[in-house]
């Protein structure tokens, strides 16, 4: 647990990752901060291939993805794992309809780990935070490592200021 608790993870909107000269962007930025877990929001990584020219970008980090299938190319989350990490994937969770979360369980240092990335709809849809959190309570792990950008806001008040609207405040109910 101790070693868990020393993690450094990080959190990016990459607003698409398609572009080699992007990947290579956003692969510089990370090899000079160092993360031992990367969360990369609104990929937009078309298909296994596009999927796989991100993957050879980097000798760091292992890539795990979701693309959409079908004609959109919004969304998408990917998680970078740290390869010096002694980590072993046991399940992997895929939202293959929109993209809008990959789950991986997983055992570091020999704990259950939950780690999660997460980009909600832009819609206000509060079934789908509820779906997530059901999901993540199904694997049964305890510890849990849940990031990304669920497109809402916990305290409006505070953290809207100078919005103009309060977006999904059906969803806000169910974070």
């Amino acid at each position: 647990m101790d070693m868990i608790s020393q993690l450094k993870v990080s959190l990016m909107n990459v607003n698409g990752a398609n572009d080699s000269g992007k990947q290579k962007r956003i692969f510089t930025y990370f090899d000079s901060i160092y993360s031992d877990i990367i969360v990369l929001v609104d990929t937009r990584i078309k298909n296994d291939t596009k999927e796989n020219d991100f993957i050879n970008m980097t000798n760091i980090y292992d890539i795990y993805s979701t693309y959409s299938i079908g004609p959109t190319t919004s969304r998408g989350v990917s998680i970078l794992l740290n390869k010096a990490l002694p980590i072993e994937i046991t399940k992997i969770h895929k939202d293959i309809k929109e993209s809008n979360y990959i789950m991986l369980e997983t055992i570091l240092y020999e704990e259950p780990l939950l780690i999660t990335g997460v980009y909600g709809p832009n819609k206000d849809d509060p079934d789908f935070v509820k779906m997530l959190f059901e999901l993540e309570k199904s694997t049964g792990i305890e510890m849990k490592i849940n990031t990304g950008d669920y497109n809402i806001t916990r305290h409006p008040a505070l953290d809207n200021e100078n919005y103009t609207g309060n977006n999904n405040k059906k969803s806000q109910k169910n974070a």
